[in-house]
C-alpha cells in the first residue's frame, strides 16, 4: 500500500446516527469539511496542601475527574449528503420522503427540541506527516448551534458547534466514500423573499445573509460514579437569528427598513436556494430556510455614510407567531434516497 498524504488533504470525517446516546456507530456517511476542530476536554482536579518547604504541587495529587469533548465543523452545503446533519441541526426526526415515483426526495424539518434524540457518532481521520491515520472517535455528538452563510463570492456554507460525550481511539478507521458530481448552492441561484407566510415575494437589494440557531443545553450532566456524562438536555430558550446586508432600493424600504422603526413583525422570510434539475424528476436540487415570524432588531435606520449608496446590515430574530407555526422550517430536495 502506498503511503498516504501527510496533511489535511489526507483527512476525512464520517458520521452516523446513534440509537443510544454515546454508543458508538461506525460511520455511514462521509462529509466533505472545510475544517473539523474538535478537542477532548479533560476536567482536572489538582490537590494541594501546605507542606514545609514545598512550593509546587505534587503530581500524585493531579487527578482527571471526568472528560468530554467539543468544537466546530465547517462545510459547504451541498446538493447531496446533507440530510442527516440537517435533521440533527434542526432537532428533528423527519426523514426523506420520495416525490411520487421520481428520483427526487424531500426532507422537511421543523425546528424542534433535540432532547432524547439527535445524537451522532463522528470519526475524524487525521494524518500524521508520514500519512499514517490517527482516528479520533467522538461519541454522543449533539449540535448546539448551526449557522448558514452566503455572499456573492462564496457558496452556501454551514458551521456547527458540537458537544460530544467522549473521545476514543480504539474503534477502527472507516473507509471514506463520497457521492460523485455533487454541487454547491450559490448566490446566483438564491431568492430572498419576504411576505405573509406561504405567499412571500422576492425582495431585491440583498448582498449577503446568515441564519443561525443557538440552543441552550445543559452539557455538564455528570453524576457521582459516572465515567462520562449523560445526554445534554435543553435548559434555556433557543435563539434563532440572522443578518442581511441590504442596499436601500426604491422597493425594499417599506418591506424591510421601515419595520425596524415600527417594530412590526416581518411575517416570514424565505431564503430559497435552487440548483440543478434532478434527472427527469421535474424537481431541482433545492434548500429552503424559512423563519416564519421575524422582527428587525437593529440596522434599519437609513444613514448617510459618505458618497457610497445607502446600505446596512439588518439584524433579525425569529419568534413564534400567534398561530404557533414552527419558528424555523428547513426543506431540502435532493437525489439522496437515504439519510
Amino acid at each position: 500500500m502506498s503511503p498516504g498524504i501527510g496533511g489535511g488533504l489526507g483527512g476525512a470525517v464520517g458520521i452516523a446516527a446513534e440509537t443510544t446516546y454515546g454508543t458508538w456507530v461506525a460511520p455511514t456517511r462521509w462529509v466533505e469539511v472545510r475544517s473539523f476542530k474538535m478537542q477532548e476536554r479533560p476536567k482536572i482536579s489538582q490537590g494541594t496542601g501546605l507542606a514545609s518547604g514545598r512550593t509546587v504541587d505534587l503530581g500524585t495529587r493531579r487527578r482527571e475527574t471526568w472528560t468530554d469533548a467539543g468544537g466546530t465543523m465547517e462545510l459547504e452545503f451541498l446538493n447531496q449528503g446533507q440530510a442527516l446533519l440537517l435533521q440533527h441541526a434542526m432537532g428533528s426526526n423527519a426523514t426523506l420522503i420520495q416525490n411520487g415515483t421520481t428520483t427526487a426526495y424531500t426532507l422537511t424539518a421543523n425546528y424542534g427540541v433535540p432532547d432524547n434524540q439527535n445524537y451522532l457518532s463522528m470519526q475524524a481521520l487525521v494524518p500524521d506527516t508520514s500519512g499514517a491515520i490517527k482516528q479520533q472517535n467522538f461519541h454522543g455528538c449533539k449540535i448546539q448551534a448551526v449557522e448558514w452563510a452566503i455572499d456573492m463570492d462564496n457558496p452556501l456554507t454551514w458551521t456547527h458547534t458540537i458537544d460530544s460525550q467522549q473521545v476514543t481511539t480504539a474503534e477502527a478507521a472507516g473507509t471514506p466514500s463520497y457521492t460523485a458530481n455533487t454541487r454547491t448552492f450559490t448566490f446566483q441561484g438564491m431568492n430572498f423573499k419576504v411576505g405573509a407566510f406561504g405567499s412571500e415575494a422576492t425582495v431585491d437589494g440583498v448582498r449577503k445573509m446568515t441564519c443561525k440557531i443557538e440552543r441552550g443545553l445543559e452539557v455538564n450532566r455528570i453524576y457521582m460514579g459516572q465515567a462520562s456524562k449523560s445526554e445534554p438536555v435543553t435548559n434555556a430558550i433557543t435563539k434563532i437569528s440572522g443578518t442581511a446586508d441590504v442596499d436601500l432600493t426604491a422597493t425594499n424600504k417599506s418591506i424591510l427598513w421601515d419595520l425596524f422603526h415600527s417594530q412590526a413583525a416581518v411575517p416570514s422570510i424565505v431564503m430559497d436556494f435552487v440548483g440543478n434539475t434532478i434527472g427527469s424528476s421535474g424537481k431541482s436540487d433545492e434548500f429552503i430556510l424559512n423563519p416564519t415570524n421575524v422582527f428587525i432588531d437593529q440596522g434599519g435606520t437609513p444613514e448617510l455614510d459618505g458618497p457610497d449608496i445607502t446600505k446596512a446590515t439588518i439584524n433579525w430574530s425569529a419568534l413564534i407567531d400567534a398561530a404557533n407555526d414552527s419558528a424555523l422550517i428547513a426543506k431540502l430536495t435532493t437525489a439522496d434516497s437515504t439519510m
